[in-house]
């Protein structure tokens, strides 16, 4: 025999297991229950109207005791498994990375334009030759540089680099019979813009060194250099003496780049 408590106990344990219907047995035994309990009523008044409930108080209860378990498990049918812990997807590595953008080799460090050194100028007079960006204009020389002349902008004798912001001249000339090194670079230091001689600095021209005797000097004239900075260096080597000007927006470091790329060649020269 299944009494009420044992009954209770079942439904319990099956409420707490969760399943989504009500175990065979425990209805079995429910039903068992009513069929067996006695339908009879005994009611009896009570004064001020109330009512006691006699021996239909148990199968009303086996009767409401099943009614709960199968409408829990109708309850747990319809709500499904609890939800678990939401899992966020991992994220798919990237097929390819975009390579860093290589930065520009410049020369310049001063924010001129120094550019890209990349086609050669050979002068068709003066024994060396440049390289320079392949954007700027190139007129060469047609005249030679005289001994004791001094160069203006615009002369022939001027091998002439231009870009859109800076110029690059250069010329040569032989020594005059009987003239030492010495001695011409004391004549040249009469017009620079660096004075005394003493205090120009050393610049690397090619594998020759040289001196440059203005670094950043106002230029005079139109029609890059007028209030600019202008640059000047000179060298000498194999009884030829050199002068290499550059004037605009450039830097320091803009007009050593230009010389260093430059080839020194006197024996080529007309």
């Amino acid at each position: 025999m299944t009494d009420d408590r044992s009954l209770e106990r079942a439904a319990r344990s099956w409420l707490e297991a969760g399943p989504t219907r009500a175990p065979e047995h425990a209805v079995e035994a429910a039903l068992d229950r009513i069929e067996r309990t006695s339908q009879e009523r005994d009611w009896r008044f009570l004064p001020l109207g109330g009512v006691r409930i006699h021996r239909i108080g148990r199968p009303i209860g086996a009767i409401a005791m099943v009614t709960i378990v199968l409408l829990a498990g109708l309850v747990l049918v319809q709500r499904g498994p609890e939800p678990g812990p939401a899992v966020s997807p991992s994220p798919s590595p990237s097929s390819s990375e975009t390579p860093p953008a290589s930065p520009s080799v410049t020369t310049s460090s001063g924010g001129g334009e120094a550019g890209l050194l990349i086609v050669l100028f050979t002068s068709p007079l003066h024994g060396y030759s440049v390289q320079y960006p392949a954007d700027w204009t190139v007129t060469p020389a047609t005249a030679h540089w005289d001994n004791g002349v001094i160069n203006q902008w615009g002369s022939p004798a001027l091998d002439e680099l231009q870009g859109a912001t800076a110029r690059f001249v250069g010329a040569s000339q032989p020594l005059a019979a009987g003239q030492s090194a010495d001695q011409w670079l004391a004549a040249y230091a009469a017009g620079a813009c660096i004075t005394p001689r003493s205090s120009w600095l050393t610049v690397p021209i090619g594998t020759a060194t040289g001196y440059i005797d203005a670094d950043g000097c106002e230029a005079p004239d139109p029609p890059l250099g007028k209030g600019g900075p202008l640059f000047d260096a000179v060298v000498i080597v194999g009884g030829r003496a050199y002068s290499f000007t550059m004037d605009g927006k450039l830097s320091h470091s803009d007009f050593v780049s230009f010389l260093a790329a430059v080839s020194l060649d006197p024996a080529s020269a007309k």
